[in-house]
């Protein structure tokens, strides 16, 4: 029962896990034998509670939890056939104990069906057994997220079965590796991974079963599946898949994936996917989850260039609550991928008919379908599995026509007409990516027009609309090729020209074409990053909004930042009504107290329900179980939209009050901004120097300390110094190079691990001069051969020289980076000699006097600086995050020609005290409340006019509260 290394095997597991069963007090046996009309079995567990068994069935990694989950359902069909209905658990052990967790379902007789949850001791795993059979505790409704997790672990067992097929073979299913181009993101010149199109194989069959399990159910027009009789793969598509292609249903069912998988292993892995979606699906689970599983395909770096992240289901539910009041209102989706949010508008109206009318009928499903609801997409495979899902709404009804269709939505307006799509789908697949459309006629595909899942075909025109909801592409400016910006500009010229002036990214555009397409009091309900309510590249576009619609709402969540699956990038629901604002209007920010992975229909509902109860008027601000509410006057945003901002960063009421506090003692005659302040002084300000490639950068930086040495590219390290040379070692090929000092230069590399604020004996080297051996030297730090001359040349005539004293600073500032890492200290480093300011992530600063640096340096490292950027940062994930260069001009800072000769002298003296003493990392300062630390803002805040008193108490608030909001996103991060 112990193998080899004393690690535990999995009946040492059951035996173990039956002993913490007996010591809850139940009746639990190891390996009883049953008899079922499939003869003798024998479950892993039995338990014994009033009369009734119930039983788990185990498996052990390197086996997958859905191994389990399949082994429990055919256990629990196997005795439901001898008229035993009960729960059966699949349980998944480690390789052996420790810590590692334990994974487990159960597969229930009675709503939800399914359940799923993770520990990490079997006493854990016994207690919630125990809680499941006594129902000691109710059962929660499977999240989406796991529910994906779980037919991923599908998606896998099938793939290692694809391994012997060659690129051809693979290609050859879906018609040509156009298909590959479209949903891959890979173009004909780019050679496509073999292994990605082999997992893009395995996620559409296990769409295919998934989709058959749901039309098989609840259409009852095709025979289920069955496992115990099936005996080749072939089989699941001469008896099963190739029945619905007669009914049509060709975007699913016309790849024969299945028919290339063989032997007696891929056919028992493809069996235990079909009974895990069995027991999955019995538990009638969402149908759009089809659409998220197929997304989950391409691959995650494609998705971050086109930004192309989906919806979580609950949240587009929660979005579609607050923004259809009626069931005739007709909706529009610009960027409906796989149909999340349409499907979200289906369910909300079909809610709101029954209310009125009672029963749904076929004549209200058609109608929403043919007259009310529109999608548009521009990948052809997300437009058909829209129609699909929306389809599925009601799969006894069928569906002749809905208004999905193929196109470039920033080409569109009202009352233009979209033809039919005359492409076969698989024709559908040459249509390439997201910015081909706007490429002229000639270049352009033929994957445009509405979608049909049937052989008719028909026109739509597009008009005006109650509702656009949508969830648009967040493509940065800078990622939108230049050819596709102009296109852009001149499809929104006219009213639109001074909105598009600046920087604006894609989502911005879509945000108009809202504009375009909205009726008069209608709605905008869309997901967007928070930066749009923050960056000044938008704030012509927030103008607008606040002028022209009543901002309703603006929900943000608590836990994980983003509404979007796959994302850390911080995310708002924002419903704004197409309605000129009185003076009176306010809007309400939500703070959801929980993520939106842990929504479920009934919180979902009761949020919103308890949201149109409240009446902007009667309250300012409340706390209730599932949110934290606050009210705004919409008048006063228009003065400062970053009220609005700091209340979703900040997000706790405790943060809230502390920032109020701090602008009080900010607005101070020794304070001033930086923009200000630098202006007057002629300081500049600017990012690390670009273009640092063209030298080879990489391969002329030594680092002073093997802990900085984090990337693949910093390969040099100094090992040896004398007055006269630096001995730097290769630490890739062990090869060493002895440089003259005089042909090094000194730099900042970047913060990571620099825990001093004074970094005078923590610099870096960068080759400035040529030496004997430096082409040797170039080589060994992989320059490729037709690149060293030309970096030879750039050193030997002093272009690189030039380039380096051009970006030497005394004083650093954090412009990007992670606040919650270990190796984060300080926030800012000066030094008495000017370094060069390298590629790391820093602002400098040029123009300083060294006393100026100094003090400067001292207040950016202070609490008062710190609060100021975790309140104004550009959140992309967790901690990591930006500081944007308008941020930092507004940020407040010291203005030294305001002290006093004592002021002077108190940050003169601290400066030589502290300079080189060393930091714990930021998030220990504030946990410890780090002496020094303390001393820094302790000193700004009697400067400032506060006594000691005062400044003790609200650093007392302060400290725990920046803390709590560190590790609250260090653990974003890592989900």
């Amino acid at each position: 029962m112990v193998g080899a290394g004393g690690k535990l095997q999995e009946n040492s597991f059951n035996a173990l896990l039956t002993k913490e069963l007996i010591d809850l007090e139940l009746d639990a046996n190891f390996e009883e034998h049953f008899t079922t009309f499939q003869g003798l079995k024998k479950p892993d567990i039995s338990i014994k509670f009033k009369d009734t068994y119930f039983f788990v069935e185990s498996k052990q990694e390197p086996a997958k939890l859905i191994d389990a989950i399949s082994k429990a359902y055919l256990y629990q069909q196997s005795i439901r056939q001898a008229k035993l209905n009960t729960i059966v658990f699949g349980v998944l052990f480690p390789k052996d104990g420790g810590t590692k967790k334990i994974e487990a379902a159960c597969l229930l007789n009675k709503e939800p069906f399914f359940q799923q949850e993770t520990f990490f001791t079997l006493g854990e795993l016994a207690r919630w057994i125990k809680e499941v059979i006594t129902e000691e505790k109710p059962i929660a409704e499977l999240s989406t997220t796991k529910f994906i997790k779980i037919l991923t672990e599908a998606v896998h067992s099938i793939d290692k079965n694809l391994k012997t097929l060659k690129l051809d073979e693979i290609e050859s299913i879906f018609g040509g590796k156009t298909f590959f181009e479209t949903i891959l993101g890979y173009s004909e010149e780019e050679k496509i991974p073999i292994e990605n199109l082999r997992v893009a194989s395995s996620y559409l069959l296990v769409n295919q079963i998934f989709f058959y399990q749901i039309l098989a159910t609840e259409t009852k027009k095709y025979p289920l599946f069955d496992v115990e009789k099936i005996t080749s793969s072939n089989e699941i598509y001469d008896r099963h898949f190739a029945k619905v292609l007669e009914d049509d249903y060709e975007p699913i069912f016309s790849f024969n994936i299945i028919s290339k998988l063989s032997g007696k292993e891929a056919l028992a892995n493809v069996l235990t996917v079909v009974s895990a979606i069995q027991a999955l699906s019995t538990s009638k689970q969402n149908h759009d989850l089809l659409g998220k599983i197929f997304h989950n395909l391409i691959p995650l770096d494609i998705r971050k260039v086109v930004a192309a992240f989906y919806t979580n289901s609950e949240a587009g539910n929660l979005l579609a609550d607050l923004a259809i009041e009626k069931f005739d209102e007709k909706i529009l989706d610009t960027a409906c991928g796989s149909g999340t949010l349409l499907v979200s508008s289906y369910r909300r109206k079909k809610e709101l008919f029954e209310k009125q009318f009672g029963d749904f009928s076929e004549d209200a499903h058609k109608k929403f379908l043919s007259k009310d609801i529109f999608g548009v997409d521009i990948m052809p495979f997300a437009a058909h599995l829209a129609a699909i899902n929306l389809a599925l709404q009601a799969p006894l009804y069928e569906t002749d026509i809905l208004n999905i269709a193929i196109h470039d939505s920033t080409d569109l307006s009202p009352e233009r007409e979209l033809e039919a799509a005359e492409e076969t789908i698989r024709e559908g697949f040459k249509q390439q990516k997201l910015f081909d459309f706007g490429k002229s006629r000639a270049e352009k595909t033929s994957a445009k027009g509405v979608v049909s899942l049937y052989k008719n075909k028909h026109k739509i025109v597009l008009p005006y609309f109650d509702v656009v909801i949508m969830n648009p592409p967040f493509t940065r400016f800078q990622r939108i090729p230049p050819e596709f910006k102009q296109i852009l500009e001149n499809r929104f010229s006219g009213k639109y020209r001074k909105i598009i002036s600046g920087q604006l990214g894609l989502h911005g555009y879509f945000l108009l074409l809202a504009d375009k397409f909205l009726k008069e009091d209608g709605r905008i309900a869309a997901v967007l990053p928070l930066t749009t309510i923050s960056t000044s590249s938008f704030y012509q576009l927030i103008k607008m909004l606040l002028e022209e619609y009543c901002i309703e709402y603006v929900v943000a969540s608590d836990g994980r930042a983003a509404f979007s699956e796959n994302t850390s990038l911080r995310e708002i629901l924002l419903i704004a009504k197409k309605q000129k604002p009185k003076k009176d209007h306010e809007l309400k920010l939500v703070i959801l107290n929980m993520s939106p992975a842990q929504l479920n229909e009934k919180t979902t509902k009761e949020i919103s329900m308890r949201l149109r109860q409240f009446s902007a008027l009667e309250l300012k601000e409340k706390e209730e179980d599932y949110f934290y509410i606050k009210t705004f006057k919409q008048e006063d945003l228009k003065a400062n939209i970053r009220q609005l901002y700091h209340s979703i960063t900040l997000s706790s009421k405790e943060l809230i009050q502390i920032n109020k506090k701090l602008e009080k003692v900010l607005e101070n005659e020794k304070t001033e901004t930086l923009k200000i302040i630098s202006e007057k002084n002629r300081w500049e300000i600017k990012e690390n120097p670009r273009g640092l490639n063209i030298y080879n950068y990489s391969a002329l930086t030594i680092l002073n300390d093997e802990k900085r040495a984090l990337k693949k590219t910093d390969f040099w390290l100094a090992k040896e110094k004398t007055r006269e040379f630096v001995t730097v070692l290769n630490k890739i090929n062990g090869n060493k190079f002895k440089i003259p000092t005089k042909a090094l230069a000194k730099q900042f590399r970047r913060f990571s691990t620099i825990n001093t604020i004074n970094i005078d004996k923590k610099t870096d080297y960068l080759v400035k001069d040529d030496f004997q051996g430096f082409e040797v030297f170039l080589e060994n730090g992989f320059v490729k051969r037709s690149e060293i001359k030309k970096t030879a040349k750039a050193i030997e005539f002093g272009e690189f020289n030039t380039f380096i004293q051009r970006n030497s600073s005394n004083l650093f500032f954090f412009y990007r980076g992670d606040l919650t890492a270990p190796n984060t200290n300080c926030l800012s480093v000066n030094c008495q000699e000017k370094v060069f300011a390298g590629s790391g992530g820093s602002w400098v600063f040029y123009g300083l006097k060294n006393n100026e640096a100094n003090n400067l340096s001292l207040w950016l490292n202070s609490s008062l600086q710190l609060f100021q950027v975790l309140r104004d940062r550009k959140e992309t994930r967790g901690g990591w995050m930006e500081i944007d260069k308008y941020v930092l001009d507004e940020s407040k800072i010291l203005n030294l020609d305001k002290l006093t000769k004592t002021d002077k002298e108190k940050l003169d003296n601290l400066y030589e005290k502290i300079k080189d003493t060393q930091f714990p990392s930021l998030i220990e300062q504030l946990k410890t409340k780090n002496s020094i630390r303390k001393q820094i803002d302790t000193t700004f805040l009697s400067i400032l006019g506060m006594n000691k008193a005062e400044a003790e108490s609200l650093l007392e608030e302060l400290y725990p509260a920046i803390y709590k909001e560190l590790v609250k996103l260090k653990g974003v991060m890592g989900k």
